[in-house]
């Protein structure tokens, strides 16, 4: 195994053992009209109604406030699927994801493990089947709700340095359904990343991760059901 590869495997690892700790111990067609984009040296714009991505010349530069603007649908379900690979192995994660306002749930199955978590109320609850209950600790920030799905998402790219983007475009599926592609590098192991962004939902549908040619990591999504999701998925 790459040097570089096992440095990215055990970045993975580690996060899970420190986030593992944090639960245990803490108490259609173009449309017509044109957007003004930001200047440069605006962050973070906010998600704006109406706005329409495939209506923007995309680039390198203008790409970041552009997926800043796509406003993603306040209840949601969708499934997951999470590979990394390495010489002679492959670990996969499987993901099913409900969101509706501010609460998520969270199930993640590896092999014969479940694991459920619920954010909502200000705080994640973590348990596993066959387990001993639900931990509980506050919720530090409200892209905990991302990061619990260990899915690369649209703040991945809005927090990119301009340098680190290499190219941007927008892009239609066989469907006529559009998205937003951006390939970046990453300055620390020399990988290049590559972001689908649904330029409806503002979602990442996928995401892969390569070292050269080779394909170290992936994270791909199913359909989006914007139907509001069933209240008992988010009960404790």
């Amino acid at each position: 195994m790459s040097t570089k590869r096992l440095l990215l495997l055990s970045a993975l690892a580690l996060s899970a053992i420190l986030l593992a700790l944090l639960i245990m111990l803490a108490p259609g067609g173009s449309a017509a009209r044109n957007f003004e984009l930001p200047s440069p040296a605006q962050s973070d714009p906010p998600a704006e109604d109406g706005f329409d991505a495939r209506a923007v010349a995309i680039t390198a530069d203008n790409v970041r406030e552009v997926v800043a603007r796509i406003r993603r649908p306040d209840d949601y379900s969708r499934e997951l699927r999470s590979e990394q690979f390495w010489d002679g192995g492959t670990a996969v994660y499987n993901f099913s994801v409900a969101v509706s306002g501010q609460k998520t749930s969270v199930v993640i199955r590896f092999g014969q493990t479940v694991k459920r978590i619920i954010l909502r109320d200000g705080y994640v609850y973590v348990r596993y089947d066959g387990g001993y209950g639900w931990f509980s600790t506050p919720q530090l920030s409200p892209s905990d709700a991302d990061e619990y799905q260990m899915l690369p998402t649209y703040e991945s790219v809005t927090a990119l340095g301009r340098e680190d983007v290499l190219s941007a475009e927008l892009r239609y599926d066989d469907a006529g359904r559009a998205s937003v592609f951006v390939r970046a590098a990453d300055g620390a192991l020399g990988y290049v990343t590559e972001y689908t962004i649904s330029a409806e939902y503002g979602l990442v549908t996928l995401a892969e991760t390569y070292d050269g040619d080779t394909l170290v990591f992936r994270v791909s999504a199913g359909e989006c059901d914007t139907e509001r999701p069933d209240g008992a998925l988010f009960e404790i």
